[in-house]
């Protein structure tokens, strides 16, 4: 996994010029149209990652002054005020708190590389606390420009620091026994960026690296085994549950005798 936070900083500050534009071109009816987020509106996207901002950015700050961190009641306050917000205001609102957030971040300048803080009971250095902003940050922004263009793609930059993520985002996310499905294992090789990964699903999901860890001798009697080449972009969306037939990908190739990526949607279901 990339280590140095100022790379993590540059993704994310792409992120938002991109999607900054984007937002600033829509139309009030269409801020109020859908998002690939099937609850949720443009603006209503664009609201929880304004909100976000402002919590990210109260808890950057919380750390640098020496205060405590945002508790659950602050993050709710902030939620509901930015939940009770019009949709125009909940666009350019968002740009405003994000440019804010990450002004901040860039102005650490060295000091970004010692930063320490907690957030959303976690202790964080800088590449955690820019990785979890940059993986709601552009997976989101693929939620609104994907519902306006049906071909975009997770930024490249992104995906290159987001896929070492993986298997810390399966073993969240990853529903083994909610999912109704027979218990597996996969090796997953993926291209631009070229990484193999190991996938166990049983009761639990895990998913590893394949130079640091392995699966474990055989399979077990019953535990179908397979292999699954893809683009690092579309394992990304199909852990962050953004992958379903109409935005996959037409160089997926699977071995074996089960449909492997129709049974990894139902595993990753997304939020």
């Amino acid at each position: 996994m990339e280590t140095n936070p100022h790379r993590w900083l540059a993704a994310l500050r792409h992120s938002h010029d991109t999607l900054s534009r984007f937002a600033g071109s829509l139309r009030p009816d269409q801020l109020d149209g859908p998002s690939y987020c099937s609850d949720w509106s443009i603006a209503q996207v664009l609201s929880h990652l304004g909100s976000g901002a402002e919590i990210f950015l109260g808890g950057l700050q919380a750390a640098l002054s020496g205060h405590e961190p945002w508790d659950r009641a602050a993050f709710e306050a902030t939620w509901d005020r930015w939940n009770g917000t019009p949709a125009p205001l909940q666009a350019t609102e968002f740009v405003e708190w994000d440019e804010r957030l990450i002004v901040a971040l860039e102005s650490l300048g060295r000091e970004l590389d010692s930063l320490e803080l907690s957030l959303f009971g976690m202790n964080l250095d800088g590449v955690g606390f820019l990785g979890l902003r940059l993986g709601e940050h552009a997976l989101h922004s693929w939620d609104v420009r994907v519902s306006h263009d049906p071909t975009a793609l997770v930024s490249e930059d992104a995906v290159e620091l987001l896929i070492d993520r993986i298997p810390a985002l399966a073993s969240r996310m990853g529903k083994a026994t909610e999912a109704g499905v027979e218990p597996m294992r996969l090796t997953i090789k993926t291209t631009s960026p070229s990484r193999t990964f190991l996938l166990d699903m049983e009761q639990t999901v895990t998913i590893v690296d394949a130079l640091t860890g392995h699966h474990g001798g055989d399979a077990p009697p019953g535990v179908a085994t397979g292999a699954l080449v893809l683009p690092s972009e579309s394992l990304l969306r199909l852990v962050y549950g953004r992958m379903d037939a109409k935005h996959s990908s037409e160089t997926i190739s699977e071995v074996g005798d089960r449909p492997w990526v129709d049974e990894l949607r139902k595993v990753f279901p997304g939020f």
